[in-house]
This record gives structure tokens, C-alpha cells and sequence, in this order.
């Protein structure tokens, strides 16, 4: 960045809050978000290949029935993530205007008494207060139904696959350890597939981060400092 010519940093797109963003936001994000993002999804594609190896080898029909549920039982688990990720929220954004409200009102608290409008103040903090209330519990009652949903079919999916479990051991077509093997290694594998969706946005962050970056490392100054004849 420091190599750059005088008239590179009088752009206003290189103005130094833009520049200084850039070396802590980006850089960062390229490091953490595709160094340690991308070990941890070859970490999960080994460990799918190996568990679906183990399966089908052990028990093929039972693998093949699990198999079928993957799409259930990965929405259900990048959906049980995001739902938990609403039960937190963002109250300080929900909250914002009322915040906002409180702390003007406070800095100008001699000319909030001087027109004596204390009450006014008060009623529409109180006002914005009810409205983010009504925000937040609209925002909680979808969430818990969503979350309650994502465990549903999720246990239907396990339910799925004990039954047929049971039936393969009924039959004698199969063993009790093959197929409790064969389900729970397929079952904690659908979580494993879940996690690597999970990082794929962050992924996109990292890739748009990566061009930003290398855009400055890849410039080339147009005036060479140990040049002494160039203009």
C-alpha cells in the first residue's frame, strides 16, 4: 500500500478510512474466512467420503434409505442454527430509534427542561419502546415455530431410519451392530454436510474480500521511488 504514488492516496476511493478498512476488515477476512474456512471443509468432505464408505459397506439398504433423508436432515440442521441465531436477535438495531431518542434527550437535557418538554419526550421514547416490543415478539413466534419445525422433521428422518432398521433386523437381512453403526455414522455425517453449507457464505465474503486485497498487492506505482529520472 505504502509503495503507491502521492496522487494514488488523493483518489476518493483510496481516501485513508477506506485504505484502513481495507488492511483490517478484508485482509482479515481473507485470512480467516478462506485459510480456516477452507481446512475445515476438506476436513468435512473426508469425513463424508469415509462415513458413506463405512455405510453402504456395512449395510447398503439401510444407507440408502438414510441417504434419502440428507436433504431433510441438512435444511433441518442449517435451519436449527439460523433460528438459534433469532432467538439471540440484534436488540441494539431492533431498539435503535428508542436508544437514539434517550441518548439525543440526555446530551440536550437543558433545553429538553427549558421547553419543558419532558413529557412529550417520554411518551415517545415509550412509544418506540411498544413498537419494538410488537417487533420482537412477532420475531420470537416465528422463530420458535420455525425451530420446532426444524427438529420435527428431523426426528421423523431418525424415525425413518430406526424403523427401518427394525425391519432389516426382523428379516435377518442385517444385525443389530451393522445397522446401529450404519445410522449413526450417517446421521452425525448429515450434521458434518450442514456445517460445510453453513461456511459457504462466508466463503463468498471471502472470495469478494480476496479481490479488494489483491487489487492494491497486484498495482504497480506509476512512480518508481528508487528511479531518480523519472518525472
Amino acid at each position: 500500500m505504502l509503495r503507491n504514488e502521492i496522487g494514488w492516496f488523493d483518489m476518493d476511493t483510496n481516501s485513508t478510512g477506506s485504505l484502513t478498512s481495507t488492511l483490517a476488515a478484508d485482509a482479515t477476512l481473507v485470512k480467516s474466512l478462506l485459510a480456516e474456512r477452507l481446512s475445515s471443509i476438506m476436513l468435512n468432505i473426508s469425513i463424508t467420503v469415509t462415513a458413506f464408505a463405512i455405510g453402504y459397506k456395512l449395510c447398503w439398504r439401510l444407507a440408502l434409505v438414510v441417504t434419502v433423508t440428507f436433504p431433510i436432515l441438512i435444511a433441518a440442521s442449517i435451519a436449527e442454527k439460523e433460528f438459534i441465531k433469532g432467538l439471540g436477535g440484534d436488540y441494539s438495531k431492533a431498539y435503535s430509534r428508542a436508544i437514539a431518542l434517550a441518548s439525543e434527550a440526555i446530551t440536550n437535557i437543558y433545553t429538553v427542561a427549558a421547553f419543558g418538554s419532558e413529557d412529550m419526550i417520554t411518551k415517545q421514547f415509550s412509544s418506540e419502546l411498544h413498537r419494538s416490543n410488537k417487533k420482537a415478539l412477532l420475531r420470537a413466534h416465528i422463530t420458535a415455530i420455525g425451530f420446532g419445525t426444524s427438529h420435527c422433521l428431523a426426528y421423523f428422518s431418525y424415525a425413518l431410519g430406526l424403523w427401518y432398521s427394525s425391519k432389516l433386523i426382523k428379516n435377518k437381512e442385517s444385525n443389530f451392530g451393522d445397522t446401529l453403526k450404519t445410522f449413526i455414522v450417517l446421521i452425525f455425517t448429515a450434521t458434518t454436510i450442514a456445517e460445510t453449507f453453513g461456511v459457504a457464505p462466508d466463503i463468498v465474503k471471502g472470495t469478494k474480500a480476496l479481490e479488494s486485497v489483491f487489487s492494491i498487492l497486484e498495482r504497480r506505482t506509476e512512480i518508481e521511488p528508487e528511479d531518480s529520472i523519472s518525472l
